[in-house]
């Protein structure tokens, strides 16, 4: 399953963490303030994981956001749906990690007391707009998911993440996303989705 599965999202959980486990768990989900799910369709693949998706996001106030090409199931039932060019994930998390630094929205408490390395990180970030139109999405797309990190956030990825060429890349850049911002607490944080379906 490591090998052929996930191994990508395996990898991304080591640099960053040290572990192969996600650091949130199903108990995060009503938690969460908002959910992003970036190339996934657990409508479809995870109808179990999905329902309780969808029951926290009924709640006042919380959103479900799908970033997809494709406007799949769970894209049908999200409140907003974001459509970057085929592959350019890692554009994409980019330009949400450069907005999020260039809004001064970076949680720097976090930063300085549970990372390393964050300076080396902001010396590769392109700017917004380029990585932006690099992903072929408008910056009111990349403000959405930048706004969306500003409250406690479960960023899901799946097997569109996962079997990318650029992988363990995309996927390492979501969890910067969620460090960046500190969402890395109850309710919130980086969640490989498993490429067993029904689960």
């Amino acid at each position: 399953n490591t090998t052929l599965c996930m191994a990508s999202a395996i990898t991304a959980y080591y640099q960053a963490f040290g572990s192969d486990a996600p650091p949130c768990t199903y108990e995060d989900i009503p938690e969460a303030e908002c959910h992003v799910v970036w190339g996934a369709n657990p409508a479809v693949a995870h109808p179990v994981m999905f329902r309780w998706i969808s029951q926290a996001a009924d709640e006042e106030g919380v959103d479900l956001i799908v970033v997809d090409p494709v406007r799949s199931e769970t894209a049908e039932n999200a409140d907003h749906h974001v459509s970057p060019a085929p592959g350019m994930d890692l554009a994409l998390a980019r330009a949400v990690l450069a907005r999020v630094v260039e809004t001064d929205r970076v949680d720097e408490e976090f930063i300085e007391t549970a990372t390393e390395g964050f300076d080396d990180l902001l010396a590769t970030l392109p700017s917004a707009a380029t990585a932006a139109e690099r992903a072929g999405v408008g910056t009111s797309e990349v403000d959405l998911l930048a706004d969306a990190l500003d409250h406690r956030t479960l960023v899901y990825w799946g097997m569109g993440i996962n079997q990318h060429v650029q992988g363990t890349e995309t996927a390492r850049a979501l969890v910067d996303l969620c460090l960046a911002t500190g969402n890395l607490r109850p309710g919130s944080g980086p969640f490989s989705l498993t490429g067993q379906a029904n689960s």
